[in-house]
């Protein structure tokens, strides 16, 4: 080994260990919080780790590819079930994939003189550095493993290429690799399944710059076909079970029409450089911030015009294939320029910005050996030093460009507070504190958010959206209700009033100050101050009893809204979501005597009679149009409980006397409409 060789090495590990700080560095504090997204890879990792059972596709979330579930659940097994684990898959992979550009990048330019030994290196850092590739390394969501994947996909087809032939079954084992890999692009994310395409736009450029190479190869391509599919297949066939698998995530986003498409493509060629015209969400960048600063910019464009140029020779017409191909999945959806959907273009514009500042360096570094004889000759030996200090200060400058904008602006951006759900996050370790005899609440977001749901693991705690519904708490238990107040005004206050005696035991603030949420807590035994205005004594199946209720206008005319609170009491827990009905009967039509209907689960589902538990109210509230061609005359208004699956009603009978009501559905009272 000489030389050149240990620098070589040494810059490498220099570049990755760089690599690994920038994306391990605080990862459980930047970014802040667990975002929904990660949290649902982290669920599903869950059950792959205490059930034992993988699958080959998720259909929540819209549908999501299972390889970055799957290695997350072998991170859980080695680090434990936590946030920290999620992301550490992310940083893992993101520093994988620079070294992997590098080994790509060796095999492409390697019979290109200087470039052979500069653009490897060079590429790898840009990668390392890139504050594009940071942001995604650092979030524990399936997208980064499109770089990954596709990269070892290419390196292992271009050592084929490059495998001198002395064993002839090495080379075909490097293109069944590379097929395997091809096949494992669609387990990672959407946009890894244009990766296919890009392989065969390549072959095509190959063909018709070098006549003799599909004559040549056609039998390794066929290997490298076979086995991806082989590692495709069992995706393929539950996606040929289930097609709308396939095409829901993406048709959702799809924008096809002329004109859209050619605003998007205006948006992506302007969100390299030009500042404001990158990706507005915050969540995924600066809001505006260009992919590059001014000085990558400069070799980015340059290297691009020099891959045109040279478009005949296969290691400059790949890069620039490699960037359109993978900017398609944003150029074709919704909210361009999209980084996150853009994430495989990453590594070809590390390549063609690596060859355009070393095309750069030696347009420069031979301007210096030209120039020497000119100069004087204690200048002549740092004229071409000169050059690389320059590069090396660029290189420096757009580091620490990317080092203050993610880890001293974006880090810190009150943004992020809710772009990655940090105040739930919050929210789930003060509800794991609450005393477990206590009766805990949430409003208004629901614990099925999977943020909620990995991080409270079981943790009781009822949640229903204070706005639609109110639940008062069983007398002979402890109440704390936990209210966003961010989202949900109206709780807190109502619980002021009803409970007086209660008081404020934790608060949190988003990054402004502005409140986020409160927790309100009730002591046992402490009666509400509310009674509904007209009681009732009905018991609906063996779950409930229908306490009471109000209702205005009392004397509604053709045309009104009626407004009908119902107060039910939990008598035993439902093994069933039950939907409530609220009817208007009048006089009798062809089509009977119903005249306006309200149906809906209480709270409009947000709290649904599977989480009742016994002596708990519910204070649940329906809106009803009277016709405005209804006669004038009296009404029955009445409400029942069924089954929606088998419209099923529940029987419902008077308390005191055990007499069922009529079709179950208990006489609230009579309306005289339009007197």
């Amino acid at each position: 080994m000489n030389k050149s060789q240990v620098l070589t090495i040494l810059a490498l590990l220099a570049i990755l260990l760089l690599a690994g700080a920038l994306r391990f560095y605080a990862l459980d504090l930047i970014p802040p919080g667990l975002h929904y997204d990660e949290a649902f890879e982290a669920v599903n990792a869950r059950e792959i780790v205490r059930t034992g059972q993988l699958r080959v596709f998720y259909e929540g979330n819209y549908g999501v590819e299972p390889l970055f579930i799957t290695l997350v659940a072998g991170a859980f097994a080695l680090l434990g079930e936590n946030p920290w684990a999620v992301r550490a898959v992310a940083a893992l992979a993101g520093t994988l994939t620079v070294l992997a550009l590098y080994l790509l990048a060796r095999q492409m330019v390697a019979d290109e003189g200087i470039r052979s030994r500069a653009v490897p290196l060079l590429g790898a850092f840009l990668l390392a550095t890139s504050y594009w590739h940071v942001t995604y390394s650092r979030t524990g969501i399936e997208p980064i493993l499109v770089p990954l994947v596709e990269t070892l996909c290419f390196l292992c087809f271009w050592w084929g290429l490059r495998d001198d032939g002395t064993r002839r079954w090495t080379r075909y084992a490097k293109f069944a690799l590379s097929g395997a890999f091809l096949g494992l692009c669609i387990y990672t994310y959407p946009a890894g399944r244009v990766v296919p395409a890009l392989m065969v736009a390549f072959w095509a450029s190959l063909a018709l710059t070098q006549r003799s190479w599909l004559r040549r190869y056609w039998p390794h391509l066929v290997l490298l076909v076979l086995a991806a599919l082989l590692v495709f297949a069992p995706l393929g066939l539950y996606f040929l079970a289930n097609p709308l698998s396939l095409s829901t995530r993406s048709g959702q986003i799809a924008t096809l029409s002329p004109e859209a498409v050619l605003t998007n493509v205006g948006y992506v060629a302007g969100m390299w450089v030009w500042p404001g015209a990158g990706d507005p969400d915050p969540r995924n960048n600066i809001p505006g911030r260009p992919l590059l600063d001014a000085f990558l910019g400069v070799g980015f464009f340059v290297g691009l015009g020099l891959c045109v140029w040279r478009w005949r020779r296969p290691a400059y017409a790949f890069p620039v294939l490699w960037l359109l191909v993978m900017l398609v999945p944003t150029i074709l959806s919704e909210y361009a320029p999209h980084f996150r959907r853009a994430i495989g273009a990453a590594p070809a514009v590390a390549i063609i910005t690596a060859l355009g500042l070393a095309l750069l360096v030696e347009a420069m570094w031979t301007a210096a050996r030209r120039l020497g004889p000119h100069l004087r000759p204690r200048l002549r030996p740092f004229a071409r030093g000169t050059v690389l200090v320059g590069l090396g200060l660029g290189l420096f400058a757009s580091t620490a460009l990317t080092i203050g904008d993610y880890f001293l602006v974006w880090g810190p951006s009150p943004d992020l507070f809710f772009a990655y759900d940090e105040g739930l996050v919050h929210v789930a370790r003060y509800a794991k504190q609450v005393p477990f005899q206590s009766r805990a609440y949430l409003s208004p977001v629901s614990t099925n958010h999977t943020t909620l749901t990995f991080l409270l693991d079981g943790a009781q705690l009822a949640s229903f959206d204070g706005r639609r519904c109110q639940v008062l708490a069983p007398l002979d238990q402890e109440a704390v209700y936990i209210v966003v107040v961010h989202e949900d005004p109206v709780t807190l206050p109502w619980l002021q009033r009803v409970y007086p005696a209660g008081d404020i035991v934790w608060s949190l603030n988003d990054r402004t100050g502005t409140p986020y949420a409160v927790a309100y807590r009730v002591p046992v035994r402490t009666s509400p101050t509310l009674v509904p205005d007209h009681a009732l004594h009905a018991n609906v199946g063996d779950i409930t009893a229908l306490m009471g209720y109000n209702v205005s206008p009392a004397k509604p005319r053709p045309g009104d809204t009626l407004n009908v609170t119902l107060y039910w009491r939990g008598r035993d827990r439902a093994a069933e979501d039950y939907t409530v009905s609220v009817q208007l009967l009048g006089p009798a039509t062809d089509s009977g005597p119903l005249w306006s209907q309200a149906d809906q689960q209480p709270g409009g589902g947000t709290y649904p009679t599977s989480r009742w538990v016994t002596g708990e109210t519910v204070i649940d509230h329906y809106t009803l149009t009277v016709p405005a061609d209804a006669p004038p005359g009296e009404y029955r208004l009445v409400a029942g409980m069924y089954l929606l699956a088998t419209l099923e009603r529940l029987p419902a009978v008077e308390s005191s006397t055990g007499a069922r009501y009529p079709d179950d559905a208990v006489l609230l009272t009579t309306l005289r409409v339009g007197e």
